[in-house]
C-alpha cells in the first residue's frame, strides 16, 4: 500500500490539456465575429433600422415628447460597404441616416437639460421622404437578389 497517497495529476498536467482547447474555443468565436457581413446582411440590417427609424418618426409627429432616439448603429458600421446598391438608394440612405444621426444628438442633448422643448421644433416629417426611397430601393434589392446572395452565403466545410 502506498500509505493512501494516491498520485492525482497535477495542475501543470490538466493545463496543458486546458489551454489548446480554451484557445480553440476564443479563436472560433472572434472569428465569427470578425467575419465580413455579407451584402444581404447588410441590406437587412438597414432595412431593420430603416423600419424603426419610420416607426419612430410617425410617432414623434403624433407627440414630440415622446424623445425616442433612431438607430443609427448599422449604418454606421456598414457605410462603406454599401457599393452594392443603385448610387440613388445609397443617397437617400446616407441622406436618411445622416439627418437621423443629428436627431440623435439634438434629443440627446434635451435630455441632458432635461428638457423637452429642444426637440420641439426638429423637423422630422423631412425624414420620411429618403426614409421611404432607401427602403423601397433595398427592398426591391433584396426581391431581386435573395436567391443569389444566399446560396454564396452558404458554408463551404466545416469550419467557414
Amino acid at each position: 500500500m502506498d500509505g493512501g497517497n494516491a498520485q492525482q495529476p497535477g495542475i501543470w498536467q490538466n493545463l496543458i490539456l486546458l489551454v489548446p482547447i480554451i484557445l480553440i474555443l476564443v479563436y472560433s468565436i472572434w472569428r465569427r465575429r470578425q467575419r465580413a457581413s455579407t451584402k444581404l446582411e447588410v441590406a437587412v440590417g438597414l432595412l431593420s433600422h430603416i423600419n424603426h427609424n419610420i416607426k419612430v418618426t410617425e410617432s414623434y409627429l403624433k407627440d414630440w415628447r415622446s424623445m425616442k432616439k433612431f438607430k443609427t448603429g448599422n449604418w454606421l458600421k456598414h457605410k462603406d460597404k454599401m457599393g452594392f446598391l443603385d448610387p440613388a438608394i445609397q443617397t437617400a440612405v446616407n441622406e436618411a441616416f445622416n439627418m437621423a444621426n443629428d436627431f440623435n444628438q439634438q434629443i440627446d442633448g434635451a435630455r441632458r437639460s432635461k428638457t423637452a422643448s429642444y426637440v420641439a421644433g426638429l423637423p422630422v416629417e423631412k425624414l420620411r421622404e429618403p426614409l421611404t426611397k432607401a427602403k423601397q430601393g433595398i427592398v426591391v434589392w433584396v426581391q431581386a437578389n435573395i436567391q443569389t446572395e444566399m446560396w454564396q452565403g452558404r458554408r463551404r466545410g466545416l469550419f467557414g
